[in-house]
């Protein structure tokens, strides 16, 4: 049974979504911390499905979401229309809101390598956050999960051999 699964991660977007309409002290950090954990358990379960080891995952990686990333960019996944293998990396171009420049998956997951809070500590601890808008990271990580979706049967390390 693997270690991290799509279907959390999907319960924690639904969570943050039905957060979204809710207009309660304490609603916003609550959808940009449920966004980011469903982020990190999108991206571990990717990896975990192309090979990479738990611990590696676990204790390497931790929550440090552009380093999963970095990671994810070592996979490749297969196009369900062409056949055609291609870099994993797609995930990061995906854009999650048309109204911003440059609002993608890679560049919202990649937050604090720009300065962000850091996930998950600062984010669940004090008021003093700095971060993208938490409706716009939840976006990020529903794009994130639709990808994973789609891509997690084929899903392999570039180095197949590994």
């Amino acid at each position: 049974m693997p270690e991290y699964n799509l279907q959390v991660a999907e319960r924690l977007v639904d969570a943050a979504h039905f957060l979204e309409k809710q207009d309660e002290p304490g609603a916003t950090g609550a959808i940009l911390y449920l966004s980011l954990v469903a982020a990190e358990l999108t991206l571990k379960a990717l990896l975990e499905k192309a090979g990479w080891p738990i611990e590696h995952l676990r204790f390497v990686r931790g929550h440090k979401l552009a380093e999963l990333l970095i990671d994810l960019c070592t996979c490749e996944v297969q196009d369900s229309s062409t056949g055609i293998w291609q870099s994993a990396a797609s995930l990061c171009s995906v854009t999650v809101d048309r109204r911003y420049i440059d609002a993608t998956v890679g560049k919202l997951l990649q937050a604090e390598t720009a300065g962000a809070s850091t996930y998950p500590n600062q984010i669940r601890y004090g008021e003093d956050v700095h971060h993208y808008d938490p409706v716009l990271m939840l976006g990020a990580a529903r794009k994130a999960l639709e990808w994973a979706k789609n891509h997690e049967q084929t899903i392999c390390r570039k180095d197949r051999s590994a």
